[in-house]
């Protein structure tokens, strides 16, 4: 695209063509410039990458090494490790020992061996493995999260689009699932449901006189339970212009 933008011919004495003009001329002194530089550079031997560790993904250090010889230019790498790097010491650096020790080999020796390269590249494996697992287990974990506030955002929109009925009555089913909750919870505790705990409850999530006033003999169900319709009718009538609702 930019070959063929190059190559569209522009009315003379016009400021685009006066840009081209002047990008070429900028092109061709670097050009003539940097030739005895790019000469010599080649004749070095080109760009040679030091990599002073292996990374937690391959990725990164097959793009390290192609910083070097791009584009048909010469170009070498070389990376200098150790056992004590992070990535070996947690995924498997006691093997990589084991083999030094094997071969007995001093700190300083240059160590070419295919096997060497190939337990490490096996502990790079098991790292990528590892973090691929978190990122799964953390993406897994946003999408309960992302679930939830979808239902919030879903419940959200209701109320600010609903009329004033329609909202308070939104409020007073979430009302009713709350006292749901709170009683549900307390009749499933062992022995008799703790009924003065569950009025508690009911007074941190819902204020107005009918809960404050709500006692404990007032929530006894059938069966030793928790009457749940008791809760509701307290919670939906401390709701504004309901009952006694402030």
């Amino acid at each position: 695209l930019a070959r063929a933008a190059s190559d569209v011919p522009l009315a003379p004495g016009s400021a685009e063509a006066a840009m081209r003009e002047a990008l070429e001329a900028v092109r061709s002194e670097f050009a003539l410039a940097l030739v005895a530089e790019r000469e010599e550079v080649v004749r070095l031997g080109g760009l040679h990458v030091v990599g002073t560790q292996r990374h937690e993904s391959r990725r990164i250090d097959a793009q390290l090494r192609g910083r070097a010889g791009r584009q048909g230019d010469p170009g070498s790498s070389r990376f200098i490790l150790s056992v004590d790097d992070d990535v070996f010491r947690i995924f498997g650096g006691e093997r990589v020992k084991a083999i030094f020790s094997t071969m007995r080999l001093s700190e300083d020796t240059p160590i070419e061996s295919k096997q060497v390269t190939e337990t490490l590249d096996g502990v790079q494996k098991r790292v990528e493995g590892y973090y691929r697992y978190i990122r799964s287990q953390l993406f897994n974990y946003d999408m309960v999260s992302a679930a939830q506030r979808k239902q919030l955002y879903k419940l959200r929109r209701q109320v600010l689009e609903a009329d004033a009925a329609a909202a308070l009555e939104l409020l007073a089913q979430q009302c009713d699932v709350t006292a749901e909750g709170i009683i549900a919870e307390a009749n499933k505790a062992a022995g008799k449901p703790d009924a003065a705990a569950a009025t508690a409850k009911l007074a941190q999530f819902f204020g107005g006189p009918s809960v404050f006033a709500l006692t404990p003999a007032d929530l006894d169900g059938e069966r030793g339970m928790l009457s749940v319709d008791a809760a509701k009718a307290a919670a939906r009538a401390a709701l504004p212009g309901q009952g006694h609702g402030a």
